[in-house]
C-alpha cells in the first residue's frame, strides 16, 4: 500500500451493510480513510454536514433521500466545501446516472467494484477540489502575490523610497498575470505602468533601470545569484529592464502554477 499524505476522508453511504463493510476495508488498504457509515440519504446528510469529508461513495438508489437529491440538499447546506460525489448501483440506469452527473456527481460506476481504481479516483478528484478551493477569489490570489512581489524586491535589495520600487512591483504582477507582455515591456508594459501612476513611459523605463542598478551595485548578490543564476553574465553588465522583470516573473508563475494564471 503507497502511504498517502493528507488521506482523503470518506463517508460511504449505502443500504446494504454488507457492501459498506467490504467498501470501508477495501478503500482503507488502499490508504483512504473512511470516517462513517450511512444507511439512508437522511442520516447520510447529517453526517455529511457534520464531518464535512472529503467525498462521498453514494448508492444511487438511497432511501429516504435519492442520491441526486442528496448531492442537492448537501450542495445547499454546504455551497462552499460540498464534498465530491461518486455515485455506485447495482444495475445500470441511464436516466438516474444523468440525474446524478447533472446534481453535481463528479463519476459513477456500476458494482461490483474495484477498490484500487475506486481509491484512485478519489485521490485524484480530491486533489483536483483541494487545489480549485485553495483560491478564495480574485481579489486574495492578487493580493497574496502582490505581497510576494513586495518581500522579493525588498530580498533584493530595492528601496521602498526610490520611484522604481513602485513601478518595477507593477511591471512584474502585469507579466505573472500575462507572461506573454514579458516580450512587449516597452510598448504595452511601460505605457500601462505609467497611466497607473500619472507620469510617462520613458520616466518608467528610468526609473526601473536605476532600481535594478541599485539592486546589483548595493543589494543582495546572494538573492540575485538565487533568481538568476548563470542566466545573466554579471562580469559583463546588469540584466536589461526586460530580462529582470521576466525572470522575476516566471520565479513566480512557477511558483503559483497550481493555483493562479492557467
Amino acid at each position: 500500500m503507497q502511504k498517502i499524505e493528507n488521506k482523503p476522508k470518506v463517508i460511504l453511504a449505502d443500504s446494504n451493510a454488507d457492501f459498506r463493510t467490504q467498501c470501508a476495508q477495501g478503500l482503507r488498504r488502499c490508504g483512504i480513510d473512511v470516517i462513517a457509515e450511512a444507511a439512508d440519504g437522511q442520516e447520510a446528510f447529517s453526517k455529511i454536514v457534520r464531518l464535512k469529508p472529503n467525498a462521498v461513495i453514494s448508492e444511487l438508489y438511497l432511501a429516504k433521500i435519492d442520491g441526486a437529491q442528496l448531492i442537492r440538499e448537501v450542495s445547499k447546506q454546504l455551497p462552499d466545501s460540498s464534498p465530491i460525489f461518486i455515485m455506485a448501483a447495482s444495475f445500470g440506469n441511464r436516466n438516474m446516472f444523468e440525474e446524478a452527473s447533472e446534481a453535481g456527481a463528479a463519476y459513477c460506476m456500476l458494482k461490483p467494484i474495484d477498490y484500487n481504481t475506486l481509491s484512485e479516483r478519489i485521490i485524484k478528484l480530491s486533489e483536483r477540489d483541494r487545489k480549485k478551493h485553495m483560491i478564495k477569489n480574485p481579489s486574495e490570489a492578487q493580493a497574496d502575490l502582490e505581497a510576494q512581489i513586495t518581500k522579493i524586491i525588498h530580498e533584493i535589495g530595492i528601496p521602498a523610497h526610490i520611484k522604481g520600487y513602485k513601478f518595477l512591483r507593477s511591471a512584474i504582477l502585469m507579466c505573472v498575470n500575462n507572461p506573454n507582455l514579458t516580450n512587449a515591456i516597452t510598448k504595452i508594459v511601460y505605457p500601462n505602468v505609467a497611466e497607473e501612476f500619472f507620469t510617462t513611459p520613458s520616466r518608467v523605463e528610468r526609473a526601473v533601470r536605476h532600481s535594478i542598478e541599485v539592486a546589483f551595485d548595493r543589494g543582495n548578490i546572494k538573492v540575485l545569484t538565487e533568481y538568476f543564476g548563470y542566466t545573466i553574465n554579471l562580469s559583463r553588465g546588469k540584466p536589461t529592464n526586460a530580462e529582470f522583470i521576466a525572470m522575476i516573473a516566471d520565479n513566480l508563475r512557477m511558483a503559483n502554477k497550481s493555483l493562479l494564471f492557467v
